[in-house]
């Protein structure tokens, strides 16, 4: 990617041990538990290694029509950090791809640190536009992810 100059960052506290949090990132058996709704039925695919793909695919969902992501592992270090590629496939979302950083912190109560790193974009209507989705949908879903980890 080049031409980067737009990041988004969340951070979020997760009441869990690095390893628990680790797992929920890297297992399509834990992802599957707090991703995308149930109803969406969605398959999880997960070549964990560097140079490895992931893919993450729903059935045809009313009004948005098929999900489906894919990615490239590019680095990580469990249970401390992941670095992966992004890029929507399949859907009515169009996405030119950007890389995504996930770090966890020693204490006890981790701390998911993610950052995504977009390609620069064409218009600044597309960069609103594009940063209220990204930041709502995993705002939302890093939320999800914090529950699934007190049960």
């Amino acid at each position: 990617m080049t031409n980067v100059d737009i990041a988004l960052t969340i951070v979020r506290s997760v009441d869990a041990p690095r390893e628990i949090v680790w797992s929920a990132w890297t297992s399509p058996e834990e992802l599957a538990g707090w991703w995308w709704p149930e109803r969406f039925h969605t398959t999880y695919q997960v070549d964990l290694r560097e140079g490895g793909a992931y893919r993450f695919r729903t059935i045809d969902v009313a009004g948005m029509g098929v999900l489906a992501v894919t990615g490239q592992f590019e680095t990580f270090e469990p249970p401390e950090f992941l670095v992966y590629t992004w890029r929507w496939k399949e859907a009515t979302i169009s996405s030119r791809g950007s890389l995504w950083s996930s770090a966890t912190s020693p204490a006890a109560r981790s701390c998911i640190s993610a950052t995504r790193a977009y390609p620069r974009p064409r218009s600044e209507r597309t960069t609103r536009k594009a940063g209220t989705i990204a930041s709502t949908g995993w705002r939302d879903t890093v939320t999800v992810a914090n529950g699934q980890a007190n049960s």
